[in-house]
């Protein structure tokens, strides 16, 4: 859970940045098909960005190849007498403890539109399923379902049906999904929720602008708008008739077609999120983050390192770490009096235990060392 957690920290950082520069620069466009690209392209940039670093720059050799000697000599120099902080797994709690409740939150919205559909008048329509309900919802389509009141006027009926096909033909509950299932994992990042008002409000100008291109009075669908501001909402999973924000959506139906050239913005969005994650990754911000790596929040005991006690001949004890690895046994020792105090455990430079132990897997280690003249054991792991 916690590489779960850095990672989505450093998505959470992508995101921010990402959806800062495109509020800035291609919200208020008229193109709404590309931005709709833009914004798919930002999710899916965020997500990637931090793997694909990852993996470019672990085949770049970075400066001069590391002598072991003196890695391991810096390792014995920083080792220190506090026991591993806290905080990681702290944050890898919260963090875990924040998805399950954003996700049932997200499974009760489902749910209870699973319901209202269920539990209305279903007609099989062309490409669609018309559900009429009793439930005082606004109007919404989701997957091949586009879900009606029975309060609704019939005069209203067709623009509303139009609105919601609009939304099928478009496939936009595709989006919302990958917008949902993202804010889930990030939950802790405003801009994650930001993002959905900005899908649901890029959807809604195609689909207003879809309804009056086919030549629908723009005032009346505008007062439809209007009429039909009420309702409960169902989270941000559906697109309905009044999803969106209504102010923004009137204004943006009044604005002039945005200059082609403005969408030479979106140029500026990839590489100033790339400079970005470089120089976070390259700070030393991020060996701070990297503490919330190995965090987990239920120890598995994989029992892969062991520790074991023998005497020797001469009558002193033996004090042995040892494990497997690819079909190779690594064993270190230091011989001890049998009346002197047992020696010391170090695990990434912070003191531990036997029980500590328990928890290495055996192809993490970087290297043990037995110090035998300060009583201890230094292990590094990967």
């Amino acid at each position: 859970m916690g590489s779960l957690a850095l990672y989505s920290l450093y998505v959470a950082l992508l995101l921010a940045v990402s959806y800062l520069l495109y509020k800035w620069t291609l919200s208020s466009a008229t193109f709404f098909r590309f931005n709709r690209i833009v914004l798919m392209s930002i999710y899916a940039f965020s997500l990637l960005a931090v793997p694909a670093y990852n993996a470019l720059s672990a085949d770049v050799p970075v400066g001069s190849p590391v002598n072991p000697m003196e890695e391991i000599s810096a390792e014995m120099a920083s080792l220190s007498d506090t026991a591993a902080p806290l905080w990681p797994r702290a944050i890898a709690i919260v963090y875990a403890i924040g998805i399950a409740v954003s996700l049932i939150f997200a499974i009760r919205s489902i749910i209870r539109i699973v319901c209202i559909i269920k539990e209305g008048r279903h007609s099989k329509c062309d490409g669609y399923t018309l559900v009429v309900t009793s439930n005082a919802c606004a109007p919404f389509s989701w997957g091949r379902y586009i879900v009606v009141p029975a309060s609704v006027d019939a005069k209203d009926m067709p623009l509303i049906i139009e609105h919601e096909k609009s939304h099928l033909r478009h496939r936009h509950w595709i989006e919302l999904a990958v917008a949902q299932i993202v804010a889930i994992f990030n939950w802790f990042n405003p801009a994650a929720y930001l993002m959905i008002k900005e899908v649901q409000d890029v959807h809604e100008f195609e689909v207003d602008n879809d309804v009056i291109s086919q030549g629908y009075d723009e005032k009346e669908y505008q007062m439809l708008l209007l009429r039909s501001a009420v309702g409960s909402s169902l989270h941000s999973i559906a697109d309905g008739l009044t999803r969106s924000r209504l102010k923004t959506r009137l204004r943006m139906m009044m604005t002039e077609k945005s200059r082609p050239t403005r969408r030479l913005y979106a140029c500026m969005i990839m590489p100033i999120v790339t400079l970005a994650i470089i120089g976070v990754r390259n700070s030393a911000f991020a060996e701070t983050l990297s503490q919330i790596d190995d965090a987990a929040i239920l120890t598995t005991y994989t029992d892969e390192v062991k520790y074991s006690i023998d005497t020797t001949d001469n009558g002193m004890l033996s004090h042995s770490i040892f494990y497997h690895s690819d079909g190779y046994l690594t064993s270190v020792s230091i011989e001890l009096a049998k009346s002197g105090p047992e020696p010391k455990i170090y695990i990434n430079g912070h003191v531990s235990s036997r029980s500590g132990l328990r928890g290495l897997r055996a192809d993490k280690i970087d290297f043990i060392v037995g110090d035998n003249r300060n009583h201890r054991f230094v292990i590094k792991t990967k």
